[in-house]
């Protein structure tokens, strides 16, 4: 629809030239490394050879003494050598390792509050009080419950602004509105993605900051547009979201679902295996 096939052609063009001359550079590094290394190594070879034969012929060597440390050198530099060819290697693997630690020891912003219990069984009745939220201020709990609002001055705007609704248990809620609205907001601060800078988020009249993440989550189930399956039977994706469903569970599971239509239609039914598309 966009029309830009020669657009794209020309870029994927000029990033594989780029590509193209990097690996031309490493190759021609890599053949003038390698066999200078190897000289070296005949080299030192020589010298020690030329080097003992004048101290063997002087007396203050004797003949095994200088094939023995002709031997030794060569079990020595074997492996020094191979170490050098492996390098790069293992450059590579220090960079990739720097950015996998990175990420490990990234801290998230949202965190269970000191003293946070687990939610236990719930309603389902979700309360907005009086929340004000904006991206860029949302901490990671160390916001307390009713903390003043802040404005739009000296940051990014306010998404909401002293919000309060309430969605009550075994309803259907739709929220409609354009994009950028804020409905993905909405429902990240009851997933507790992100923490309000003021007011309070509340499941059953308890705020949310005040139990656990794990346990709030459990409580919420998710069914995007655009499903994730795993690379696996059907059963096996329905009990990932409780690892010890029974099977009787897991068939009123996609009973309520309404998948059991399309899932007679396989050709294993349950024992079909799925993944993306």
């Amino acid at each position: 629809a966009f029309t830009r096939e020669d657009y794209e052609a020309k870029r994927f063009h000029e990033k594989l030239l780029v590509m193209f001359q990097k690996s031309i550079d490493r190759s021609r590094i890599g053949a003038i490394m390698f066999p200078a290394i190897g000289f070296l190594g005949f080299a030192s070879s020589i010298v020690v050879l030329w080097y003992g034969g004048h101290q063997v012929a002087a007396g203050e060597l004797t003949q095994g003494q200088l094939v023995a440390f002709l031997l030794y050198m060569g079990m020595v530099a074997g492996p020094v050598g191979g170490l050098a060819s492996q390098w790069t290697g293992i450059q590579q693997a220090f960079g990739a390792a720097d950015r996998i630690f990175a990420l490990l020891d990234t801290e998230p912003d949202v965190r269970d509050l000191p003293g946070a219990v687990p939610i236990g069984p719930v309603r389902g009745e979700i309360e907005f009080d009086a929340v004000s939220f904006k991206y860029g201020e949302a901490g990671g709990g160390a916001q307390g419950a009713g903390a003043p609002g802040r404005g739009a001055e000296g940051g990014s705007p306010l998404i909401f602004e002293s919000l309060s609704t309430v969605f009550s248990e075994g309803k259907t809620t739709a929220l409609v509105g354009p994009s950028g609205a804020g409905k993905t907001t909405l429902v990240n601060l009851v997933g507790r993605f992100y923490d309000p800078i003021g007011g309070r988020v509340c499941v059953d009249q308890r705020d949310i900051r005040e139990v656990t993440l794990r346990s709030l989550r459990e409580q919420i189930a998710v069914v995007p547009q655009e499903p994730i399956l795993f690379g696996d039977t059907i059963r096996e994706n329905i009990r990932y979201g409780r690892l010890d469903a029974t099977q009787a569970e897991i068939e009123d599971a996609a009973r309520a679902a309404n998948a059991t239509e399309f899932i007679s239609r396989m050709p294993k039914g349950m024992e079909t295996i799925v993944g993306e598309r």
